[in-house]
């Protein structure tokens, strides 16, 4: 009786801290982006990022959202698998900890008693390495190269100028998973933006809609403008170029017409894994000693 006590609460501990490791819960797909080292787009500066990353392979949906409980600025415009939208810089820098540790005060952002956030002066892999698991919005070389890098582009590792594996300018849709995207020329304007599994074309890595369907926030603050950037989207709008990650940005208090994606940077299953046999091995040996 002793023993199968001992194994029990062996195995709960074990269960627990397997928890504490694991990020909070999300739905939405990750997308590996490798190929560390890749060099920037010699045509706009940016992509060039030397660490291993994930990626979200859809934009964050008001469902994800919500199941967070943090208020957006405004009622967001759009519901259920659409994105999440009218959120803040702010408020997507809290739902960033939130998927780290779930709660929104902790983790790669600091947050101040008016829910103001602040990002790490450590870099997204230097937060990682210190503490396990980080959740984080995509700085702008971590989204321009989840969007334009293609390490297998014909010729050699590259960018195309439209984030679904092309040099030419996608088809307009309302929604679906061609190699279009959901903005506004030649249309019918929308109700609003497609569903977040349902907006169009992916990148090479995979990443959908990132041109088109919503602005997503980006991490960095822009200093000649005063605000955070954005990546462009224009669902509902027909101003749509290739590599356009429209850098001018958006005030922080809210973002009415876009939503963010998420990055990350977790323990693979494998070292999980490890763990678990590291832990458990000596008490076997233990027991089959006696």
């Amino acid at each position: 009786m002793l023993k199968n006590t001992i194994i029990t609460a062996m195995f709960a501990a074990i269960a627990g801290l397997v928890f504490a490791l694991a990020p909070a819960a999300q739905a939405t797909v990750y997308l590996n982006i490798g190929n560390a080292g890749n060099a920037a787009d010699s045509g706009e500066g940016w992509g060039a990022v030397d660490y291993e990353y994930e990626i979200g392979k859809y934009e964050v949906s008001a469902n994800e959202w919500n199941a967070s409980g943090i208020v957006t600025t405004n009622a967001p415009h759009w519901t259920g698998n659409q994105p999440a939208a009218k959120q803040s810089w702010h408020q997507a820098a809290r739902y960033a900890n939130w998927l780290t540790s779930g709660d929104e005060n902790t983790g790669y952002y600091s947050v101040d008693g008016s829910g103001n956030a602040t990002k790490s002066a450590l870099t997204h892999q230097e937060y990682f390495d210190a503490n396990g698991s980080v959740y984080f919005i995509p700085n702008r070389n971590e989204s321009y190269k989840a969007a334009y890098y293609d390490p297998n582009k014909s010729g050699g590792a590259g960018y195309w100028d439209y984030a679904v594996g092309s040099d030419t300018k996608p088809t307009a849709i309302m929604s679906g998973t061609g190699s279009g995207a959901v903005y506004n020329d030649g249309v019918t304007v929308p109700t609003g933006p497609a569903d977040v599994d349902n907006a169009g074309g992916v990148s090479p890595y995979g990443a959908m809609a990132m041109n088109g369907n919503v602005d997503e926030w980006v991490e960095d603050w822009q200093h000649n403008h005063g605000v955070w950037s954005h990546v462009k989207g224009s669902w509902n709008g027909n101003n749509f170029s290739g590599g356009d990650f429209d850098w001018r940005g958006k005030t922080t208090d809210t973002l009415a017409q876009g939503g963010v994606r998420m990055g990350r940077i977790v323990p693979e299953p494998s070292s999980i894994a490890l763990l678990l046999v590291g832990l458990g091995l000596p008490f076997v040996m233990r027991r089959k000693r006696r």
